[in-house]
């Protein structure tokens, strides 16, 4: 019985890492990762989150795929997929811990930006360029190759870009599917798919469901200031995740 309790660590917190992306649209990776290297070590981590994240998250952008701005989309995935390619590369001849610092504190700045803008009342601002969204799309695919939370730049942008929640979370859930898909490939291409990280994927997926079940029927009960307040704060989190480390 002792062996089974790794895994029922690791589904429980699959449950709440895909609870928060069936609610907000993204953040799976930045509360999954960092848990489970508590448990496995950290490369499995990674790979695992990576395949929940397709096969979960690819269910929960079916969904929602009637709400999707293809649009905005397409501007974002055609800068995405080629900058998590080349991500890791680019990364590597930097300080990471330092890049990491930087951009977590923009995405700390962005999250009060949101969060005071709600507090003006000041819901629907006037639009960024399209420039902008190649811009998150790079930032994206440079994090989701380097760190695997390529979420927050994507949450800074659209937000600014749709009008509805349902559009935010829906498009937001689309991206990071391109993004898992790519990272998924990738992974393969470079032999990291390996037995453990099939094994331990497979005893979180239940788990994982479940959550993103209840994330989505949590989504639909809140209104639109409350969705976008809770953006704000995820946003707090996460790039205190990333100045922390």
């Amino acid at each position: 019985m002792a062996e089974l309790s790794p895994f029922l660590l690791a589904a429980a917190i699959a449950f709440l890492a895909f609870a928060v992306r069936g609610f907000t649209g993204f953040g799976s990776a930045l509360v999954m990762t960092p848990l489970l290297a508590l448990v496995f070590e950290p490369r499995l981590a990674v790979v695992a989150t990576a395949l929940l994240g397709l096969v979960v998250g690819a269910g929960i952008a079916r969904q929602a795929r009637a709400d999707v701005d293809w649009a905005v989309l397409r501007r974002v995935a055609l800068v995405l997929a080629p900058s998590i390619v080349v991500g890791a590369a680019l990364l590597a001849s930097v300080e990471q811990g330092f890049l990491r610092r930087v951009l977590g504190l923009v995405v700390v700045g962005f999250g009060l930006r949101m969060l005071l803008q709600l507090r003006a009342g000041a819901r629907f601002r006037r639009r960024w360029s399209p420039r902008v969204g190649y811009v998150a799309g790079v930032l994206s695919g440079l994090l989701g190759g380097a760190f695997g939370t390529g979420g927050p730049p994507l949450v800074v942008y659209l937000e600014n870009q749709l009008e509805t929640r349902g559009q935010l979370r829906a498009t937001l859930l689309m991206s990071l599917l391109v993004l898992d898909v790519i990272r998924v490939v990738s992974y393969v291409a470079g032999g990291l798919i390996e037995r453990d990280a099939l094994v331990t994927s497979l005893a979180m997926l239940p788990g994982a469901i479940l959550g993103a079940v209840a994330g989505s029927r949590m989504h639909l009960r809140v209104g639109e200031r409350l969705f976008r307040l809770s953006l704000g704060l995820f946003l707090l989190l996460a790039g205190s995740l990333l100045v922390i480390g």
